[in-house]
């Protein structure tokens, strides 16, 4: 038992600080310098835009919208994606729609209720496809996909879309043009979320020159270690502050076509006490940690200054340990104030995921 003790203290000061010898941030918000509450740069809008993800592997956010309808101005259901067939667009139901849902979402007033905006994906297009909407130069497809689109938001009482582009924004300025001013034209939303490490190497300049037709970019702020396969944390603020400062406007211009991505979720590393290598790395929702903690011979838990996210270090028992990055009322306000201050919202991935103490911190 001393052995495996004195392996999991030794593995817990690696691991936390793995992420830094890889890839150490310098913070950016001196240089950003959009100022403090008292900076007359700083912009604070009255009330920025909340959007809210709920999906069907995760049926508690169906609750929970309702339960905190009054704190969000967008929902967006991960119900659909898109697909080509017959020389027409189509909008399949990737997963159920939840119909009981949708009747109380429904009871709600009309104006304390939130939009009901449901993503779309571009995942049942195959490569030809994609590759036949975004180089067709007389826009065909593009309107073709953008009528289909209205047409569908008609027949099912959506307010707009979520389109999922993920990295493909670059090359999609196009088609979204003919798609915003598409579905603006019949009074509905589009809304585009975006990878992080897709809006190319100018990402302003893209959403600049889609500011008219696009009512706001849900920016995926999160997966940070994930996407470097490596353990550690899940949104360094230095590097959201980094991704603003790259998709905003200079100051004192409000940054207000962008939604910041929150996570609602943590990330939980399984490691081998004996080899100190982690055997698993995976998202973790509230209830889960909780279970976890429950069942841990003993945990602390750790702010970790650079990432300015909480780390939790749990011993399972003589063999297993595991760290987990979950996010506080504290990082998530420090995210919200940066969100803030450059005039953004924010998009939150996602209801089902959350925690009282989060969605109280909105």
């Amino acid at each position: 038992m001393i052995r495996s003790a004195a392996a999991f203290v030794v593995l817990v000061a690696i691991a936390v600080t793995l992420w830094h010898q890889h890839d150490r941030h310098t913070s950016v918000t001196s240089s950003i310098n959009r100022g403090g509450e008292d900076s007359p740069s700083a912009t604070f809008p009255a009330r920025s835009t909340v959007l809210v993800y709920v999906t069907p592997w995760n049926t508690d956010g169906f609750s929970r919208t309702l339960e905190y309808h009054a704190k969000l101005n967008y929902v967006s259901p991960a119900w659909h994606s898109a697909r080509y067939d017959e020389n027409k667009y189509h909008l399949v139901h990737s997963a159920e729609r939840n119909q009981t849902w949708l009747d109380a979402l429904a009871r709600i007033p009309r104006d304390q209720r939130p939009h009901l905006v449901p993503r779309v994906v571009l995942d049942g297009l195959d490569t030809h496809e994609l590759s036949a909407l975004v180089y067709d130069q007389e826009s065909t497809r593009a309107t073709k996909f953008a009528s289909m689109l209205v047409d569908a938001c008609r027949k099912l009482q959506y307010d707009g879309v979520v389109l999922d582009v993920a990295t493909l924004l670059p090359h999609l300025n196009p088609v979204l043009e003919v798609v915003g001013k598409t579905l603006h034209a019949a009074n509905f939303k589009l809304f585009i979320s975006v990878s992080p490490m897709g809006a190319g190497a100018e990402p302003g300049d893209v959403i600049a020159a889609l500011a008219d037709y696009v009512d706001g970019f849900s920016l995926m702020a999160y997966d940070y270690s994930t996407a470097r396969r490596r353990i550690g944390p899940n949104a360094p603020l230095p590097w959201v502050e980094e991704h603003i400062e790259r998709l905003c406007p200079p100051p004192p211009a409000p940054c207000d076509h962008l939604l910041v991505g929150l996570n609602f979720y943590g990330m939980q590393a399984e490691i081998d006490v004996m080899s100190g290598q982690p055997t698993k790395f995976d998202p973790v929702r509230g209830g889960d940690v909780a279970r976890v903690l429950a069942e841990a011979k003993s945990w602390t838990r750790s702010w970790d200054e650079d990432a300015a996210e909480d780390v939790i270090q749990a011993q399972i028992d003589a063999k297993s340990a595991a760290l987990i990055w979950y996010p506080t009322a504290r990082s998530m306000q420090m995210r919200l104030d940066v969100a803030r201050r450059a005039g953004a919202s924010i998009a939150i991935w996602e209801a089902g995921q959350g925690t009282d103490e989060l969605w109280n911190a909105l």
